[in-house]
């Protein structure tokens, strides 16, 4: 249930996308640079614009862009990333996890509005930003607010997708309570 080019046979299990009211106070820093011809975010974001309806295209669903159209369910997004936690599912060695967890790049995300990022090898690490689970988390967000990770240290692979997309590029609290639940349970 995981799918980068959505086959045919697919399309009616697909929930459609849309945007969050819009909130005055979410997303103020990235909406006023997106809308600056001269800055990187507008660039990054118009070329060619992004808008959350054309994700809710057939076509779109069908291309295989693995950087934007990745499709699927929360529950087989988490699997994906059991892979790297210890438990049945386990595939890939401890050395990997641990270079996918070596922080390679910190600073503010140009993009993002001056928002602090950190990336490992292919993944996000946490950030004030992005806190996940734990300080040895590795994952990344996607749009709107959703988030898919794993947590070595506690076994955990935790996804979360939602189709209501709030474009503001701090903690999203929808999916900060769930992490919060999840830490408090463990």
């Amino acid at each position: 249930d995981l799918f980068i080019g959505l086959p045919k046979s697919m399309r009616s299990r697909i929930e459609p996308l849309f945007d969050a009211r819009s909130n005055p106070e979410l997303g103020l820093a990235l909406t006023d640079a997106a809308a600056d011809p001269a800055s990187l975010t507008h660039n990054a974001f118009n070329n060619p614009p992004i808008e959350t309806e054309m994700f809710n295209d057939p076509v779109v669903w069908e291309m295989e862009v693995a950087g934007a159209n990745g499709i699927g369910t929360a529950r087989s997004l988490a699997a994906l990333y059991s892979i790297v936690v210890d438990g049945p599912l386990r595939q890939i060695s401890t050395s990997t996890v641990n270079d996918f967890r070596r922080e390679c790049v910190f600073g503010p995300a140009l993009i993002l509005t001056e928002q602090p990022t950190r990336f490992g090898a292919g993944f996000m690490l946490p950030s004030s930003r992005e806190p996940m689970l734990s300080p040895t988390s590795f994952g990344h967000n996607g749009r709107g607010g959703s988030l898919a990770l794993a947590d070595p240290e506690s076994g955990i692979a935790f996804a979360y997708l939602g189709n209501r997309c709030l474009h503001d590029p701090t903690p999203h609290s929808r999916v900060w309570r769930l992490l919060t639940a999840l830490r408090d349970a463990l």
